[in-house]
């Protein structure tokens, strides 16, 4: 993969950081997508099968409170 195209847009390091972070709760970093309009460009992350972390949040977990001494 050429990380160069991206250190163009992305500061290089959180770029490289990306790629070579490897852990199980953080989709994995798999490409970039390039079209000629320069506001057709795309980071590619593996597939959430389980959901986003909005979802989880949002319908399975109920209303969170607002703070953690929140006595609602």
């Amino acid at each position: 993969m050429d990380l160069r195209f991206l250190s163009y847009y992305y500061s290089p390091l959180k770029v490289i950081d990306m790629a070579r972070l490897n852990h199980e709760n953080i989709a994995k970093f798999l490409d970039y997508c390039r079209e000629s309009d320069p506001f057709s460009r795309m980071l590619v992350f593996e597939y959430a099968s389980n959901g986003t972390l909005y979802e989880h949040r949002t319908y399975t977990m109920g209303k969170w409170p607002n703070s953690l001494g929140s006595d609602e």
